[in-house]
């Protein structure tokens, strides 16, 4: 994926980014919000090698060197621990003392840091001078220095441990800010997955792989039904028809339906799309069997409003079969019912010149799409998709009327014909 690939996710999916890194932040602050305090101290001590003769020189200095690292490990351990609990007649367990010892000594260097973490300052501070009283003479006791004709090694305290007047954790704000970092890459990692499994057809590029040409992208606005008809959203159709015709699309008889269960963008594609034939002057014949009784309405060329309408008896199916030789109109469109879901649907695509697959953009399944394509292949019906995206919602007013007031449940599916 490309840099605008990443773009176009984020700008499609950024709710799921926001939302992860919100709580990742809220994660960060409730681990700061439950912390023990901390405070961190330490003490410098060193390490000195010494002669048999009590001087200081090239051997004992390189002996100093080697053993600065092993006190820097014993630091840490339980035996160090007991010391110090025993200096300072603690009656905490001598390995929770230890836990909070640390020691670190830098290569081809003699000075070790040992550093002390404690939920006082004053803690801290006693254990880390403690540090520096029992260290040196448990040194003395594993190294049992002195004897004669041996190098002597020593540690040495430089110093005290200062007193810690801030704390060691991590501010909140540093908290927060790893979080919500660490949020937004798992948020956009959550994005990238849910947009790679997304079962909705969500935008053009997840038509890329169906075997299907897409004549074009009408994008509606939510709420605004009635624009149905109107200039603007005429226009889009235009060019829906100019598409059609520019790759000699069938239009004498087209059915124009849906995979899926979506059927009310397919219901409004076929009023459009008719009068945009009109408006080209041609006369357009609208024949809706998407239920059980079929009904049909002409327009004329010199107006694009239906001036004849009529009924035709069940079955739907079968009433079609039977219009579609009259040849009354230049241009029949044909809303017919779901083709997965429906075998009248099937019947008639094999007995129109092309089918028009209307996509809900945001609710079609992929899955439905691919599968009513290759069910058309199968058949030899030539099949073309029309992406409908909904842009925002727009609130109708509240003394104006709904577009479907009065109107049933199945009337809102289908082609307004008087």
């Amino acid at each position: 994926m490309e840099l605008q690939d990443y773009l176009a996710v984020l700008r499609r999916r950024w709710l799921t980014v926001v939302i992860t890194a919100g709580l990742f932040m809220v994660l960060a602050g409730a681990i700061a919000a439950s912390r023990e305090p901390a405070y961190e101290t330490s003490i410098d001590l060193f390490v000195v090698g010494r002669s048999a003769d009590g001087t200081i020189d090239y051997t004992s200095g390189l002996l100093a060197e080697d053993r600065a690292q092993t006190y820097a490990r014993l630091i840490g351990t339980r035996r160090v621990g007991e010391a110090i609990v025993e200096d300072l007649g603690l009656s905490a367990d001598p390995g929770a003392i230890a836990a909070k010892l640390d020691g670190r000594a830098s290569p081809d260097s003699v000075v070790v840091v040992a550093t002390v973490r404690d939920s006082t300052p004053e803690g801290a501070q006693k254990i880390a001078n403690s540090l520096g009283r029992v260290l040196p003479t448990l040194v003395r006791e594993l190294e049992r220095t002195g004897r004669s004709g041996e190098s002597s090694i020593d540690i040495v305290p430089l110093g005290s441990a200062p007193l810690s007047t801030s704390s060691a954790n991590a501010s909140l704000w540093t908290l927060l800010l790893i979080g919500g970092t660490v949020g937004l890459v798992a948020g956009l990692a959550l994005a990238l997955v849910h947009q790679r499994f997304d079962p909705v057809v969500r935008s053009l590029d997840d038509l890329a792989r169906v075997p299907a040409s897409v004549i074009g992208i009408v994008h509606v606005r939510r709420g605004r039904e009635r624009d149905v008809g109107r200039s603007g959203h005429d226009e889009r159709f235009a060019l829906v028809r100019l598409s059609l015709e520019r790759l000699g699309v069938e239009t004498t008889s087209m059915l124009i339906t849906t995979g899926g269960p979506e059927r009310r963008e397919a219901a409004r594609a076929v009023n459009s799309l008719a009068r945009a034939f009109a408006i080209a002057g041609q006369k357009v014949k609208i024949v809706d069997v998407s239920q059980s009784i079929a009904s049909v309405a002409v327009f004329g060329a010199d107006d694009p409003v239906p001036h004849e309408t009529f009924g035709l008896p069940p079955t739907g199916a079968e009433a079609l079969l039977a219009e579609l030789p009259k040849g009354d109109a230049d241009v029949v469109l044909v809303y017919g019912p779901p083709l997965l879901s429906s075998v009248d649907g099937i019947l008639i695509a094999t007995e129109v010149s092309s089918v028009l697959l209307v996509v809900h953009g945001g609710r079609s399944r992929k899955a439905d799409v691919v599968e009513a394509v290759r069910l058309l292949s199968s058949l030899g019906v030539p099949a073309h998709l029309l992406l409908v995206q909904s842009l925002h919602r727009w609130r109708p007013r509240r003394n104006a009327p709904t577009p479907e007031a009065g109107a049933g449940a199945d009337d809102a599916h289908r082609p307004r014909i008087p």
